[in-house]
């Protein structure tokens, strides 16, 4: 599985053709989890308390009156100490679990349709190896945190967003928001994915690119969307 680790890295052409046959699971899974949560984790446990609950009301309370801004805010503040780092870290993990999850179940359904026929367990490996990357921004993120002293809001953590890169001005919430949870490992992820895709269903590139980008351009569309 180390072999595999490096491979997706170095050489994932060859990765790939290994995993067809003997999917592997629990290694990505596993780093995956522990990684971005430690990351989580670690922002909730060094960052100013204040500026901490002035960035989660930034970025969920637009729509709230002062009052109800108020009540937000106070209700934080009176959160036993450790709650809000701990329900924020364990529902970051779950989501990631569901995410794979939930994105198996979709290669595993096209696979179906395209006469492939691959089963749920190769594409769970898929996924959870295909976004191997994800762990460079979460270490890049604590990087980041860690010299800041703790003075950094959530989208300046990861140095890898679009929104940091392209320098969106962070007022523009929607897009913003949007571009903060895409970086150039998500695009790395995606690349992944698009070779990987190919290699396992031999299919034209034109259709492994309508497969592999459709769910991510109907997620993040409706991100923006729902952010206007």
């Amino acid at each position: 599985m180390l072999s595999t680790l490096i491979n997706i890295i170095a050489a994932p052409r060859l990765a790939f053709t290994e995993l067809r046959d003997k999917p592997t699971i629990a290694l990505p899974i596993v780093l995956l989890l522990v990684v971005v949560s430690a990351a989580t984790f670690t922002y909730f446990q060094v960052t100013d308390p204040d500026l901490l609950i002035d960035d989660l009301l930034s970025q969920t309370a637009d729509d709230m009156s002062d009052a109800e801004r108020s009540d937000a805010r106070a209700g934080m503040e009176s959160m036993p100490d450790g709650m809000l780092k701990w329900i924020s870290t364990a529902s970051g993990s779950i989501g990631i679990f569901l995410f794979l999850l939930v994105h198996a179940g979709y290669f595993y359904l096209s696979s179906m349709f395209n006469g492939t026929k691959i089963g749920y367990k190769p594409w769970l490996s898929f996924t959870a190896w295909s976004n191997i990357p994800m762990l460079f921004s979460s270490i890049a993120g604590l990087a980041t945190l860690l010299l800041s002293s703790g003075h950094i809001t959530l989208l300046e953590m990861n140095p890898f967003t679009l929104t940091n890169l392209l320098n969106i001005d962070p007022d523009n919430k929607a897009l913003a928001n949007t571009l903060n949870s895409l970086d150039l490992t998500r695009l790395w992820s995606i690349g992944l994915m698009l070779l990987g895709y190919r290699l396992w269903t031999q299919k034209s590139w034109l259709y492994c690119g309508l497969v592999v980008l459709l769910p991510l351009i109907l997620v993040y569309g409706s991100m923006y969307a729902m952010a206007l």
